[in-house]
């Protein structure tokens, strides 16, 4: 259970063999998200999980470790609750449409900073009556 743990959080984490039994020796988060590992568990040797993806791949049913995460997840609720979209892709697709179809999109998508220089929006400034001359 332990090296199917780790090999869906080093798929999550895009990490290489060696990274992930790293973390899963030395870093405490991880430790508890592969299964709750004891504070001194002692790793085991990287190849480990190549010949477990090895086997997984020669068997009927390659992609089950996955599969069984996904309904997991799915039985806890993880899925469709909660949906963020960040607006970067949708503010860049509008700068390079033309100015009229850019112009009507903007008039909807309304935002605090107009994105005219680079950088950090600057932090709205707040008025504070003590500090005020």
């Amino acid at each position: 259970m332990t090296v199917a743990a780790i090999l869906v959080l080093q798929r999550i984490e895009g990490c290489s063999d060696r990274e992930a039994v790293d973390w899963s020796v030395f870093d405490a988060r991880r430790k508890y998200a592969a299964g709750g590992l004891a504070f001194d568990y002692p790793g085991f040797a990287h190849t480990v999980l190549v010949d477990m993806r090895d086997r997984l791949a020669a068997s009927d049913r390659p992609d089950r470790i996955f599969e069984a995460t996904l309904e997991a997840a799915k039985a806890a609720g993880l899925f469709g609750r909660k949906w963020v979209l960040d607006s970067t892709l949708l503010d860049n697709a509008v700068a390079t449409m033309g100015a009229d179809l850019g112009a009507q999109l903007r008039a909807i998508i309304v935002r605090d900073d107009d994105y005219g220089v680079a950088g950090k929006p600057k932090a709205p400034r707040i008025a504070t009556p003590c500090l005020e001359s």
